[in-house]
């Protein structure tokens, strides 16, 4: 048998796609709580037992968010300022919709839609 990491079995949870994961995450913690039971867990750890799924789609999630989050105030930071005409139009909408993806949320229920 091989020998199991932990690298390792993020990587199979990592085959599936994130926003999926963080769908199947849901379901799982709903079960949980509708059956009013803790996290199905096997020993030694596999992929697939609930609190190893649930946690290391939550720190991609983590991840995932703060590399987004960089690279959209790096995104608003070199937008154009100024000007006018369609591309100015353009741009502006694009500087907006950078800054309410930068506000908690992604800038939705904070009135600034």
């Amino acid at each position: 048998m091989s020998e199991r990491t932990e690298e390792s079995l993020k990587a199979r949870v990592r085959e599936t796609p994130l926003i999926e994961r963080l769908n199947e995450s849901r379901k799982r913690i709903a079960a949980m709580c509708s059956e009013r039971r803790g996290p199905k867990m096997t020993i030694p750890v596999e992929y697939y037992d609930d609190d190893f799924f649930i946690c290391a789609t939550l720190e991609d999630a983590r991840d995932e968010v703060a590399r987004l989050t960089k690279s959209l105030a790096w995104a608003l930071k070199h937008v154009p300022k100024g000007g006018t005409g369609t591309y100015a139009c353009s741009l502006a909408f694009a500087e907006n919709a950078l800054a309410a993806a930068l506000t908690p949320q992604g800038g939705k229920g904070g009135g600034g839609e």
